[in-house]
């Protein structure tokens, strides 16, 4: 199964929203190129450093992703940045590493805007830049960006992400992100809470496993002082994920919570479901997060980006819609 195309999975909510910029090349390369939806026509500045392309969603509308196929005249660095005036300007992304082909940006958690704005900060040569596509993601409400820029986890690394989490939980989450497995088979804790920092009271973690034939995801869950081992793992869909999570690209994972079950996602496609936790997500408060071990132990083989966690449940199409892609 091939990963999808960011134009066939994606909610474009830039998609022919009036466009600006500050110069432009000649008349043959306008703004309104670049979010027509067409990657085969293309903006392109005037040849000078500090060229911008700003685009007016017509209402204040909080985003999540932003999305720009660049061509071979690129910025190295840009801002990605938000106004509600389109004269007052903050930074929802800053010095954003550019390249010729797809880069995908997670924005800071909350960022909203009538206008975004792309501003080069360092053109790649002496042509000004230019790009095929500008797509942007509406954001679901609620999520927290816990891990944003792509993070190698090798041998024993991982991240406390507590000042990034939400205080408390509902009964329901949805964890998203970009994972880029170890081509060698492995076992690794993707995502793990903890209460009060201790260990011995973690609340719930995901467990992958992974090898060239096969994948699982089991969590482990707290119900009195009993802690429960559920594995994901649906051999029906197999083969859907068979021979290519582990074939050195990236791919999209999620995990659904509900009260009654969780589900497993890989490129937005259902693998496995499984009966809930056996504790209420409502008594994880005051706890850590860590991405990419356990608290100290299973460490993750491989690099993850743009993991976000919801305190809600996501349907299936938030999930296509909100999916992170990596170029």
């Amino acid at each position: 199964t091939p990963t999808p195309t960011p134009t066939s999975v994606h909610y474009d909510c830039a998609l022919g929203k009036p466009a600006s910029s500050s110069s432009n090349q000649d008349s043959t390369y306008p703004a309104s190129l670049a979010n027509d939806g067409n990657s085969g026509t293309r903006w392109s500045s005037g040849f000078a450093e500090g060229q911008s392309i700003t685009i007016d969603f017509l209402a204040t509308t909080p985003l999540a992703q932003i999305r720009i196929l660049w061509e071979t005249a690129y910025p190295v660095l840009y801002h990605i940045q938000v106004s509600n005036d389109n004269s007052t300007f903050t930074n929802a992304a800053t010095n954003v590493t550019g390249n010729s082909g797809w880069v995908y940006t997670v924005l800071n958690n909350g960022t909203t805007g009538r206008y975004v704005r792309i501003l080069s900060v360092q053109r790649s040569s002496g042509f000004g830049i230019s790009m095929w596509s500008l797509e942007a993601d509406c954001t679901y409400s609620g999520g927290f960006v816990l891990l944003q820029t792509s993070t190698v986890f090798n041998g024993g690394k991982e991240i406390n992400v507590t000042p990034l989490y939400p205080s408390s939980l509902t009964s329901s989450l949805t964890l998203q992100g970009c994972v880029q497995q170890s081509p060698s088979s492995f076992i690794g804790f993707m995502f793990s809470t903890i209460i009060n920092d201790d260990f011995a009271h973690r609340c719930f973690s995901f467990l992958t496993t992974a090898t060239t034939s096969t994948l699982s995801i089991s969590y482990d869950s707290l119900s009195g002082s009993t802690w429960t081992r559920t594995t994901i793992d649906s051999s029906s869909n197999a083969t859907t994920v068979s021979g290519y999570l582990t074939d050195g690209d990236w791919h999209s994972l999620a995990v659904v919570v509900t009260p009654t079950t969780v589900k497993f996602y890989v490129d937005n496609t259902l693998y496995g479901t499984a009966q809930s936790l056996s504790t209420s997500l409502s008594g994880c408060s005051n706890f850590n997060a860590y991405i990419g071990s356990r608290g100290g132990s299973g460490f993750f083989v491989g690099a993850m980006k743009e993991m976000v966690i919801y305190p809600t449940a996501l349907s299936e199409s938030d999930l296509t819609r909100l999916a992170c892609y990596a170029s």
